[in-house]
C-alpha cells in the first residue's frame, strides 16, 4: 500500500501534465523518455535538486520542500519497472537502473576477509571497507542541498562561442543572452509570451512566472539593450517565417508564444536542450543551465560586495537581489554570503602578507623603532620573565 501511495500520484502526473517533444508521455515509453519524466517530476513535483554524476547516474539533492517519501518513490518505480519486464510488459531496460552500473567482481580472499571481525577504522591498522555500489540511475544522498558557486566571468563568452562553432540559430543565441543575463530559470524564459513583454512599461523588461505560481506573472526579468535588440530582431525574421500566419511582433495577439519550432509549435525545454548541449560541446564544457542561475548570483553578489562600503546599504541590495530572484527559501543567500565574506577577508589577509613582507624587507638592526640587540634587562626584570616562564610551563602542562 505504501508503495501504491507513491506511484498513483506519478502516474497521474505523467499521463496529465508530462510532456517529451510535445506529446505526453506513456509509463511504456523508452528507458531514455522515462528517465527525462522522472527527473521532471522529481524537480517540479518533489521540489528537488538534481546534478550529474561524474558517472552515469543522477544525484538527487532533497531540498526544505522535499517529502519525506522520495527513497520510496523511487523504490517502488524501480520494482514496478522490474515486475512489467519479467511479464513482459516493459520492452525496455528498466529505467531506474544505470546503464553504465557493473556489479562489484569481489574474489574469494576479499570475500573472506569481510567475514572476520575487524579493527575500528580509527585504529588505523585497516583499510577501510569499499561503499556498496548503487545500481541505479537515481541516487538520492542524505546531505541538503547547497546551491554552487560558479566565479567564472568568461563563463558566458565561452557558451556563446561554442553556440556559434554549433550552429546556433537566432531563437538559441536569444535564450542563451536571456538565460545569462537575467538569473531565471531556463522554463521561465522559453515560456515566454507576447503579452509578458506588452505588459511591463519598461522596455527592456518582461514579466514571467515563478516555480510554485503556477504559471501567475510574479516577478520580472531584465535585459540588456543589446539582447532586446536581437529579440525584436528575432521576433521579427526566424520567428515570422515559422510562424504560420507569418506575423511580426505587432500582429501578434498578447497570448502568442515568444519562442516557436521550426514547424512553428511553441517551443519548450525538451526541444531546446540538445542545442543546449551542442553549443557546450563545442565550448568542451559541461553545463546544467540551471547552473547559469548560480553563476549569475554570484556574479551579482561579487558587484554589490564591490561597490557597497556600508552595512545596512550591503543588507539592503542584497534583499534587492532575494526579491528579484524570488527564492523560496531566503537562507540560500547564505551560502554565496559566505563565499564573498571569505574571499574579502582572503583579500584583507594578503594585504597583511605584504605589509609583514616590507616590513621584514626593510628591517634593519638597531634603528630606533626597534629593540636593539644589546639591550638586557635587569635582574628583576629576569626574574619576572622567569616567573612568567614558570607560569607559561605550568600553563602547558594543565592546558
Amino acid at each position: 500500500m505504501t508503495y501504491l501511495n507513491v506511484l498513483l500520484p506519478f502516474f497521474s502526473w505523467l499521463s496529465r501534465h508530462s510532456s517529451y517533444q510535445g506529446n505526453t508521455i506513456s509509463w511504456d515509453e523508452s528507458c531514455e523518455i522515462i528517465q527525462e519524466a522522472i527527473h521532471d517530476y522529481l524537480i517540479h513535483k518533489l521540489s528537488c535538486k538534481i546534478r550529474d554524476h561524474h558517472q552515469s547516474n543522477k544525484v538527487i539533492h532533497p531540498t526544505l520542500d522535499s517529502p519525506k517519501t522520495i527513497r520510496i518513490f523511487l523504490s517502488a518505480l524501480k520494482k514496478f519497472y522490474g515486475f512489467m519486464i519479467r511479464e513482459g510488459m516493459y520492452k525496455f531496460p528498466n529505467p531506474l537502473i544505470d546503464a553504465g552500473w557493473a556489479p562489484p567482481n569481489h574474489d574469494f580472499t576479499a570475500a573472506t576477509a569481510e567475514m572476520r571481525p575487524r579493527m575500528p577504522d580509527i585504529a588505523g591498522t585497516e583499510p577501510k571497507r569499499n561503499r556498496y555500489i548503487s545500481d541505479s540511475y537515481f541516487v538520492i544522498t542524505g546531505e541538503q542541498w547547497i546551491p554552487e558557486i560558479i566565479d567564472d566571468i568568461q563563463l558566458p563568452a565561452k557558451v556563446f562561442r561554442g553556440g556559434e562553432l554549433s550552429g546556433w540559430t537566432i531563437r538559441e543565441q536569444l535564450i542563451a543572452r536571456m538565460l545569462f543575463e537575467c538569473g531565471a530559470r531556463i522554463s521561465e524564459i522559453i515560456l515566454l509570451t507576447v503579452g509578458d513583454y506588452r505588459r511591463r512599461s519598461a522596455a527592456q523588461e518582461f514579466t514571467t512566472f515563478s516555480k510554485g505560481s503556477n504559471g501567475r506573472r510574479v516577478k520580472f526579468i531584465r535585459l540588456s539593450n543589446e539582447t532586446i535588440t536581437l529579440f525584436f530582431r528575432y521576433m521579427n525574421g526566424e520567428r515570422k517565417e515559422h510562424d504560420p500566419q507569418g506575423a511580426t511582433f505587432n500582429d501578434l495577439p498578447d497570448n502568442a508564444p515568444v519562442f516557436l519550432t521550426q514547424r512553428g509549435d511553441p517551443f519548450n525545454y525538451h526541444a531546446w536542450y540538445p542545442h543546449w548541449r551542442r553549443g557546450c560541446r563545442a565550448a568542451n564544457i559541461q553545463l546544467n543551465p540551471h547552473k547559469v542561475r548560480h553563476w549569475y548570483v554570484t556574479q551579482a553578489l561579487r558587484e554589490i560586495y564591490e561597490t557597497t562600503q556600508q552595512d545596512n546599504e550591503l543588507h539592503r541590495k542584497i534583499n534587492q537581489l532575494i526579491e528579484y530572484i524570488k527564492w523560496k527559501d531566503k537562507e540560500t543567500i547564505h551560502v554565496y554570503e559566505h563565499y564573498f565574506d571569505a574571499k574579502k577577508h582572503r583579500e584583507i589577509q594578503d594585504k597583511l602578507f605584504k605589509k609583514l613582507q616590507e616590513e621584514v624587507n626593510t628591517y634593519k638592526p638597531g634603528d630606533g623603532n626597534h629593540i636593539s640587540s644589546n639591550v638586557f634587562p635587569s635582574k628583576n626584570a629576569q626574574k619576572a620573565i622567569e616567573l612568567n616562564d614558570d607560569e607559561d610551563f605550568l600553563t602547558d602542562f594543565f592546558s
